[in-house]
């Protein structure tokens, strides 16, 4: 006996170390197939991509001929579908060009902007076409000219006037606007300071320079013509506050705007490992696995190269550091700053970011990420670096789950509507600002035995103003029993509880729902399915942002407890308009459900309301990954859609074992 339980430890042994090593075999599978689904996209616009085509199509029939079983059956489809992508890559490499000359973009198109009421006032500016165009999707801007900026400022007359003057030092005529100011007290940058003087509008000198700089000497004596001087960075307070005065010196940082800095991507988006600035010192660009790509200046290339890099780079001493951080941390994209020996080389700001994103800790539920590296973090040295790079490229799952918190912070803190709502609040302006809206939640349920576990989803999620529509389906449930729940779990929360006989559909439960819901949008939760705290605020984001009708998650993380597994189903539909999202992930407006309603059916009727929705005209996007988990039992009869394991699983890339929630809960 003794013998016999000797060998089967022996046995039990190997077989975990087995596991072990087929697990690190599919991991890095899943690395090298995520890294080639990334740059097949270079391929999209190639004339050769046609024959790299018909070349990878002649290999489809290879996943007939891998003889395995249903549990091998995703490895199967990511090696086949990983040696079609090898052929194509293969075959179509000579079209992409040198990283030195850099490879042509496929350029963002930028929104038309918002079509202002005539009553609403504008704000004037000197202004770098860049800031223009940003400061333009949050209010009207009056931008001034030196020839006829007068008459244009007194017909318009604006809440204030904004000078940049990085853009008086760019700009050949304003720039003699300024030295005429300067010397004399004259030319066109002077009779706009008199008028606005004349008309009680306040003028505000947006400086990036230290008072006490090589060449501030003529901004010191500009900015004492100007109500009130406004710095970028806070280091530079203290020197301008003492040759202006306390009162006259305020903080303006740089901001993003959340349409255009967004991480939304379309087909055919080039894709870099590592984006950095033209200028400052760069390392030899062979230390990476492909090209490393300068971030152009103009504005739609620019916001193109920002989507589309994994990591951008950038150099410590920059004064526009913080300003390219924020826009790519806006994009979905991690930052590295460095090589640098100063604890703070960029400046207030982006220590700031570091301790906001440092301070998002994850609930007390959800297992410690503080082992994650920041979605902004610093290089002391040139090798730390490419070490910090290097990791970043080679673990796309800690990538984007790190890019996810930074996109999430700054979205949340650092856009132009807040800026500008402080800036008002300086000056004694009123700025109007609408709520950003309640969510009802629509909980349709069946089961007594998950009423706690979907309470407790409702319970954790961090937006205030939301309020609970359980609608329970059937004859099962005790009503003061529930009643007693939703007060022990959601004390406060506003709750409306209803009945529906068992023989009404899901769709008929989610319309009765949503008709006695009253906020301006509604999301649907399944109640044996997980959802993080920031599920219902990021969602909203994504909608705000992307101006959508309907969003959810086509790529999302499923548990399956019969190989007590964590997948990635759908990888790669991530941040783009799309045609599907999971039905427990929908997230609509109040005015997309007036215009179509659920059909009155069980199974399916979340994926026939899509599909009417995009017949109807209406946009659909698939935000992030994060925040949800599907739960497929081992028991199948348990849910309502049928689907056969093997079917399941070939759509799913291997995560972790067990219900790892870090993964998923950002």
């Amino acid at each position: 006996m003794a013998e016999e339980y000797a060998r089967l430890q022996q046995e039990v042994m190997f077989l975990r170390h087995e596991n072990a090593t087929l697990r690190r075999v599919v991991q890095r599978l899943v690395r090298n197939e995520s890294q080639l689904r990334e740059r097949i996209v270079w391929l999209m616009n190639s004339h050769r991509y046609r024959i790299g085509s018909m070349v990878a199509d002649a290999t489809l029939p290879v996943r007939r001929f891998l003889n395995v079983g249903t549990r091998h059956a995703s490895s199967a489809n990511r090696l086949a579908g990983w040696f079609r992508r090898w052929l194509a890559a293969t075959a179509a490499r000579s079209r992409v060009e040198p990283a030195a000359g850099g490879t042509r973009l496929s350029s963002f198109v930028l929104p038309p902007l918002p079509a202002w009421d005539a009553d609403t006032a504008p704000v004037a500016g000197v202004l770098r076409p860049e800031t223009l165009t940003t400061l333009r999707y949050t209010l009207p801007v009056l931008a001034l000219t030196p020839d006829g900026g007068v008459e244009r400022l007194i017909a318009a007359q604006p809440r204030f006037v904004l000078v940049e003057e990085a853009f008086l030092q760019e700009d050949e005529a304003w720039h003699g606007a300024l030295q005429a100011l300067v010397a004399s007290g004259s030319g066109p940058l002077q009779a706009v300071l008199t008028a606005c003087r004349q008309a009680g509008i306040a003028t505000l000198l947006w400086v990036s320079e230290p008072a006490d700089g090589p060449e501030a000497g003529g901004l010191v004596v500009a900015g004492r013509a100007f109500s009130h001087v406004l710095v970028a960075e806070p280091t530079l307070l203290p020197g301008w506050q003492g040759c202006q005065g306390p009162d006259r010196v305020h903080l303006l940082l740089p901001a993003i705007q959340p349409q255009l800095h967004n991480p939304l991507r379309w087909p055919g988006l080039p894709q870099w490992d590592v984006g950095h600035e033209q200028r400052g010192p760069m390392a030899d660009p062979a230390v990476f696995t492909s090209c490393l790509q300068p971030l152009p200046a103009a504005l739609p290339e620019r916001l193109t190269a920002l989507r589309g890099c994994r990591v951008v780079w950038l150099a410590a001493a920059r004064p526009d550091t913080a300003q390219t951080a924020l826009e790519a941390l806006g994009c979905g994209t991690p930052v590295v700053v460095g090589p640098a020996a100063d604890p703070d080389p960029a400046g207030l700001l982006v220590s700031t970011l570091r301790e906001g994103l440092a301070s998002a800790a994850p609930p007390a539920d959800v297992p410690d990420a503080s082992a994650d590296p920041f979605p902004l973090d610093y290089g002391s040295t040139l090798v730390g670096c490419r070490r910090q790079i290097q990791r970043l490229l080679d673990d796309g799952l800690l990538r984007e789950r790190i890019a996810h918190r930074g996109w999430r912070l700054v979205h949340r803190q650092h856009t132009w509507k807040q800026r500008l709502a402080g800036l008002h609040a300086t000056l004694g302006l009123a700025w109007e600002e609408a709520a950003a809206g309640r969510i009802s939640i629509i909980a349709c349920t069946h089961r007594p035995q998950n009423l706690e576990t979907l309470l407790r989803q409702v319970a954790v999620q961090c937006w205030s103003d939301r309020e609970l529509i359980l609608v329970l389906h059937g004859d099962s449930f005790d009503l003061p029993a529930v009643r007693q729940q939703v007060a022990v779990h959601l004390p406060g929360l506003p709750t409306q509880i209803l009945h529906r006989p068992r023989s009404e559909t899901l769709g008929d439960c989610l319309n009765a729902g949503i008709r006695q819901s009253r906020g301006d949008f509604w999301a649907k939760m399944d109640d044996d399915d997980l959802y993080g705290p920031h599920y219902l605020a990021d969602a909203l984001l994504t909608l705000q942002i992307s101006q959508a009708d309907v969003v959810g998650k086509h790529s999302f993380f499923a548990y399956v407890q019969s190989t007590d597994t964590l997948y990635l189903r759908h990888p790669g539909h991530t941040h783009q308009e799309d045609r599907f999202v999971a039905g427990g992930t929908l997230l609509a407006r109040r005015t997309a459900w007036e215009r179509v309603k659920f059909v009155s059916r069980t199974g399916g009727g979340d994926t026939v309301w899509l599909r009417h929705c995009a017949e109807a005209g209406m946009k659909i996007v698939s935000g992030d990954c994060y925040n949800y988990i599907l739960i497929r039992h081992a028991d199948s009869r348990q849910h309502t859609w049928t689907i056969s394991p093997q079917d399941f699983l070939a759509s799913c890339d291997y995560v972790a074992s067990g219900l790892d929630l870090s993964q998923a809960m950002v």
